[in-house]
């Protein structure tokens, strides 16, 4: 089977192509290779984030509306960041 060089061209290059929008933030070193080289320092700090599913996203929009909705209780009236801790905090 005889395929043309423009069509073999234009394959490779759709074949190489990222898909839109698409970005490669890093890449990732596998290492199987652990291996102890000292003891930890017991100064050292290690950074750790840890993420908690919050509740009530889904009524975020909600309670932002009735802020700026004349016939709400919440009309003109700010959350302060101890409301939105208590509103969104994890169970």
């Amino acid at each position: 089977m005889l395929i043309s060089v423009p069509l073999v061209t234009l394959l490779t290059a759709l074949a190489q192509a990222s898909p839109h929008g698409h970005k490669q933030h890093g890449i990732r070193k596998e290492s199987h290779a652990w291996r102890k080289i000292e003891k930890p320092s017991t100064e050292a700090v290690i950074p750790l984030r840890i993420g908690l599913k919050q509740q009530n996203l889904e009524n975020g929009e909600k309670l932002l509306l009735a802020t700026s909705d004349p016939t709400s209780d919440r009309y003109g009236r700010h959350y302060t960041p101890e409301e939105i801790m208590t509103l969104f905090q994890p169970e």
